[in-house]
């Protein structure tokens, strides 16, 4: 019996509609029936793509520079070479490690999410309405991006040649397609892994029958005498052992008026070492999913965001060359229809940004935060609980944040970088631009004269 045999099938239901039009694109995370005969076709069918794809990436530059370049200015040039080249190679490289080294490693992140699933998901009345509300998530992004892609190249193909069907044109979408699929899969893996975290959490506390929202969790003084305001930090040390307890209110006096004030949500543990244990293994579990995620998608994410960024530059910077008339590029359209597909595409590419990014960042709070959930319980316990302190130990090493390859981590402070570096390169190539014209307008007078 193959190991692989193990996948949850409900778990497999749910990403079956990505799963599918991943293996139509060549990119299929995993081989289902996972016999020997259909992981040979489904390597050989992602190297056939990748050869394919080579292909049209040297056809593309050859059909540009004979056709494009030839009437096009280098500010123009040189950021269409860096988008097309970076779009190219992003899919290039999903499909040459999907079709080497990534196909054990999806494997083994599947069996993982699988034994996770049958620990945490195992007593949830509703594990089954998690995995329907998961393949309905997924297939709304696939009728969402699907047909705008199809839109946008009709639009597309409208403004610049006034027809539509250009072979060489539909191959660029296809590679955008693609490239949008490999991000579908990166980006829904982390918020999966982002809601095993938060389920783990909640676990946590359904253990220690504390309150779910943290707000409701205070340290308050154990001293049955009125504690004045003024003078609490001077009584911290005459105070016992802390406990926690709901929130009351201090009034005039300095008495606490609330009725719940003496209504411990910690009162001395019941610690179920099992449980605590069982936790800790499931914990280690999921960052090893996340460390897979992070070596499968790694390069892969980091020449999409090289894609992204050099995007954004080309498709900003067309839309001002447009607005000012500056340049109408060759566009058969009006220059409202021009600008409109221009900042379209940089609309695009902005959320594909912060989809990747806000992603991470809620995957790795998830995560971190339940360090935090220990050390409050342990303040809860008095320290006593020898489980939780090695749950604290191991959380030491567990720092979960997911990086672009080890360049730069993915998180908000990212999408203000990408600000400010457009920014720059859309005044330098502005002022190139400005430059090349007035030079234009010397020569012209010149001959004239």
């Amino acid at each position: 019996m193959n190991k692989w045999l193990n996948y949850n099938p409900h778990l497999l239901s749910a990403v079956s509609p990505l799963f599918y039009t991943s293996r139509i694109l060549g990119i299929a995370p995993i081989c289902w029936p996972p016999t020997g005969r259909n992981r040979f076709q489904l390597r050989a069918y992602s190297v056939l793509v990748f050869f394919a794809m080579l292909t049209f990436l040297i056809y593309s530059v050859y059909w540009n520079i004979q056709y494009y370049y030839t009437r096009s200015t280098y500010t123009i040039i040189v950021p269409h070479i860096f988008k097309m080249v970076s779009s190219f190679t992003t899919v290039l490289a999903i499909l040459l490690l999907c079709s080497t080294v990534n196909k054990e490693k999806y494997e083994a992140i599947f069996t993982k999410l699988t034994t996770v699933d049958s620990i945490l998901l195992k007593t949830a009345e509703n594990s089954n309405v998690i995995y329907k509300k998961m393949k309905i998530f997924v297939m709304v992004q696939l009728l969402v991006i699907i047909p705008f892609y199809l839109f946008m190249f009709c639009f597309d193909r409208v403004v610049w040649s006034g027809n539509v069907g250009e072979p060489h044109h539909l191959v660029e979408y296809f590679v955008h397609l693609l490239g949008t699929v490999m991000d579908m899969q990166f980006i829904n893996l982390v918020l999966l892994i982002k809601h095993r975290y938060t389920v783990l959490n909640r676990t946590l506390m359904l253990i220690h029958k504390v309150p779910d929202k943290e707000f409701e969790w205070n340290i308050l003084l154990k001293n049955k005498k009125n504690v004045h305001k003024t003078e609490a930090i001077k009584q911290i040390h005459e105070v016992e052992n802390p406990i926690f307890q709901k929130t009351g209110i201090i009034n005039a006096k300095g008495e606490v008026e609330n009725s719940f004030a003496n209504l411990k949500i910690f009162p001395d543990i019941e610690r179920e070492e099992a449980k605590i244990i069982k936790l800790q293994k499931v914990h280690s579990s999921l960052y090893d999913v996340a460390e897979l995620v992070k070596s499968c998608f790694g390069l892969p994410i980091l020449f999409e965001l090289t894609f992204i960024f050099g995007s954004l530059i080309q498709s900003l910077y067309n839309s001002l060359l447009t607005s000012l008339q500056l340049d109408n590029l060759g566009t058969h359209a009006g220059s409202g229809e021009a600008v409109g597909l221009f900042l379209s595409w940089s609309v695009v590419r902005m959320i594909k940004m912060m989809c990747i990014t806000t992603s991470c960042q809620m995957a790795s709070n998830e995560a971190n935060r339940t360090g935090i959930l220990i050390q409050k319980l342990l303040l809860g316990s008095n320290g006593d609980s020898k489980t939780l302190r090695n749950f604290s130990q191991q959380l030491l090493h567990y720092k979960l944040n997911f990086t672009a390859c080890g360049f730069f981590t993915l998180d908000a402070t990212l999408l203000y970088s990408l600000a400010g570096a457009v920014t720059t390169y859309l005044v330098i190539l502005l002022q190139f631009q400005f430059v090349a014209s007035s030079a234009l307008k010397v020569n012209a007078t010149n001959s004239f004269a």
